[in-house]
């Protein structure tokens, strides 16, 4: 009875109340390793409240805990002392090499991780070890190997046990008493028994080390206690950094600046403990930080995850993960700063898959369930945290990705929309259903058919083109196929199906946009419906259709020629693309199409174009990006009649080369415009990454930006 709250002194029974207060107050490390194995024998419904209420916080916090591995080691080093002490190292239990250590392996991973994946909440120690391979924590030939050695130490330890019916877990002293065990296991001898033994526990032992065996226990090449003693001589300090910097006067403010922080200065002992050997370790790597800048970064990125000091121990106790960090703080600003603003992104820097090849959408797409899946649908707080988390790190590991030159800037833009989408199209699910439970699903009767309504999503701009960025908002537009009689919801008191989808549609943008503890997800802008701020957020597909053949603008047949069926009803979204193509085909009023085109264009420049003597504005300045998306949208509309392929595609690129291969427009042309747009593109990306504006020196670009001027006059400018 020595687990329960207090131990020999707590009282026998204790209510749900006195244990939830003693966990928030007195609750120790090793306990909640304890309560990893514990299941109701009693009263089981009621377990799973408590279990749910109280436990599962206590033991599975909801960040990642690496401090367990401090807990853990030290724990270990209590085992150790105690079985020298009595000269028990051949315990299968408690030795070098025995049961404990294994347990520690598979219970330190489920401590630290459990609170974000529930597959590790597991009592049993064989079935959790598979899982471990499957979540790619450990190799799967450890995790052979520690299956094997499990199931061999805990049969030697039933035999021995068997011999005197006593709980004892040493081989016994006697010859004669360890050849019948020997006997009992199948062994021919006592030494084939023993040699097996030890070769498995020399497994267990290096895997144990390989584990826990950090950085911890290794000397630093300096020690920086005197950070935290304001009246020692700073001297002899200095002189230790001017080894890893040059100016170490300097470089002894970064490091006072950092610990006198507003959120470092407040500490504990542990935490200053880790902080300390975190910075050692950082500072004597053979691939430490020595730039000024570089330092900068990874300074941020500590004080902003101060609060939480188990941060510091994953740091700590993973050196590919601090190289990473530094390798990243070295690549600017923005992924230092992502960092800064979401610590939890620290486990991207953990996972060795995304080190050569991204995630595919159906990886996201588990992701993203797992990481829903313990949430009831009514808490929309941690519905839309969970959203902005796999956001944070999908995107995070894009943009590492992306500014380690493994992956092109179109393909960059793929990624962000493949994320955009399956965000969008879980967001609209979640919308309505809880939409639906509170009103009932809408229907229709159509041809004296009663049926149940459609929505579907319509992506435009850099959604719809697939040219998002990492901070481009979604424009959306909202389509639905009710038409008929009676369109009303199922509900026992139903509410017109107009009044449903602007409900919907509310709580849909809601969710995308709310402030959350991890910020919002996206932000929506659904001006582009018809008829603007003052047209239905939710339209039907009919009157989408009447809309853009009688009264849309021709700027609104530009932007929809970048727009595409993003998510929603799998039925819906095919209609929506043949309305689309056939608005860009029959509704386009081409008589005056060029003159609409140019006047909106030079509308634009005058209004928008940053450029002034000696710079030139990427996008909006003449021979820049929006001369080159305008030529294409032009020729999309001017031909889509003759030649429907050209809107097809959504993106600029594809409609230019789709107006070349059908002898439209000159290869020559296409071919200056595409190197131009992905030139200006790139560099306005990459200028973006460093928080720097898309104007620049104009004598760099001026062969593309007159090439591009050149094709803009002959198009636009010049009498047909």
């Amino acid at each position: 009875m020595r687990l329960r709250p207090f131990g020999e002194s707590g009282p026998l029974v204790a209510s749900f109340a006195f244990l939830e207060d003693y966990l928030q107050v007195h609750g120790r490390d090793w306990e909640r390793y304890a309560w990893v194995k514990a299941r109701a024998l009693t009263a089981v419904t009621e377990f799973k409240a408590l279990r749910e209420e109280m436990l599962r916080p206590f033991v599975y916090r909801r960040y990642l805990d690496f401090g367990v591995f401090e807990s853990l080691r030290e724990m270990k080093a209590l085992i150790s002392r105690d079985v020298q002490r009595r000269d028990r190292a051949g315990s299968l239990k408690l030795g070098t090499g025995g049961i404990r250590e294994i347990e520690f392996i598979v219970q330190a991973f489920q401590l630290v991780r459990g609170g974000h994946d529930r597959a590790l909440r597991e009592q049993s120690l064989l079935t959790m070890l598979p899982r471990l391979a499957g979540a790619r924590l450990l190799p799967q030939t450890a995790v052979r190997e520690l299956g094997q050695a499990y199931d061999f130490l805990r049969r030697v330890e039933n035999r021995v046990q068997m011999l005197d019916d006593a709980q004892t877990h040493e081989l016994p002293p006697d010859a004669l008493a360890r050849a019948r065990v020997a006997a009992a296991l199948g062994h021919a001898d006592v030494a084939a028994l023993e040699a097996e033994l030890a070769v498995l526990r020399e497994q267990v032992e290096a895997h144990f080390r390989a584990l826990f065996n950090s950085s911890v226990a290794q000397p630093t090449a300096v020690d920086l206690a005197a950070l935290w003693e304001p009246a020692l001589d700073r001297t002899p300090l200095v002189e230790q950094l001017a080894r890893f910097n040059d100016d170490g006067a300097a470089l002894l403010v970064q490091l006072e600046t950092l610990i006198q922080g507003g959120k470092l200065r407040r500490l504990d002992e542990i935490g200053r403990r880790r902080l300390k050997l975190l910075l050692e370790l950082l500072l004597a790597e053979p691939d430490a930080a020595r730039e000024s800048d570089t330092l900068r970064r990874v300074f941020n990125v500590l004080e902003a995850i101060g609060q939480r000091s188990a941060y510091f121990s994953l740091l700590v106790e993973n050196r590919r993960a601090r190289e990473r960090l530094v390798d990243i703080c070295r690549k600017g600003d923005f992924l230092a700063a992502q960092l800064a603003r979401n610590p939890v992104l620290l486990d991207e820097l953990l996972d060795e898959r995304w080190l050569t090849a991204l995630p595919d959408r159906a990886t996201l797409a588990t992701e993203l369930t797992v990481r829903l899946a313990e949430i009831p649908a009514d808490d929309v707080e941690r519905v839309v945290e969970q959203l902005a988390r796999f956001k944070q790190a999908a995107v995070f590991r894009v943009a590492l990705a992306d500014l380690s030159d493994r992956l092109p800037l179109m393909q960059v833009s793929d990624q962000l929309t493949e994320i955009a989408g399956l965000i969008l199209e879980s967001a609209m699910a979640l919308a309505l259903r809880q939409t639906t439970a509170q009103y009932g699903e809408p229907r229709c009767t159509e041809a004296g058919v009663r049926r149940p309504v459609a929505i579907a999503a319509l992506g435009y701009g850099k959604f719809g083109g697939f040219e998002l960025g990492y901070a481009s908002d979604l424009d959306l537009v909202f389509l639905h196929d009710s038409a008929g009689e009676q369109q009303e919801t199922d509900a026992t008191t139903p509410v017109d199906n107009q009044v449903f989808f602007l409900r919907y549609a509310q709580r849909l943008i809601h969710l995308l946009t709310m402030h959350s503890p991890a910020g919002r997800v996206y932000e929506i802008d659904v001006r582009l419906r018809p008829s603007g701020k003052g047209g239905m957020l939710v339209t039907s597909i009919d009157a989408f259709r009447r809309y853009q053949f009688e009264e849309a603008w021709t700027w609104e047949h530009q932007a929809l020629l970048h727009a595409r069926a993003v998510a929603g009803n799998a039925a819906l979204m095919p209609r929506i693309e043949a309305v689309r193509v056939e608005v860009l085909e029959d509704a386009v009023r081409r008589a005056d199409l060029r003159d609409e085109v140019r006047n909106m264009r030079e509308r634009q420049r005058r209004e928008l174009a940053q450029g002034g003597e000696g710079r030139f504005d990427l996008k909006h300045d003449r021979g820049g990006i929006a001369d080159i998306e305008f030529l294409a949208q032009y020729w999309a509309l001017r031909w889509a009649k003759e030649y429907p392929p050209v809107v097809h595609f959504p993106d600029t690129i594809r409609q230019l080369e789709s107006v070349a291969s059908a002898a439209l427009v000159p290869q020559e042309s296409v071919d200056v415009l595409v190197a131009a747009y992905q030139r200006y593109r790139l560099v306005a990306h990459r200028r973006a990454l460093e928080g720097q504006g898309a104007t620049v020196d104009a004598a760099d670009y001026a062969v593309e930006r007159e090439a591009v001027a050149v094709i803009w006059r002959a198009t636009m400018e010049q009498p047909l």
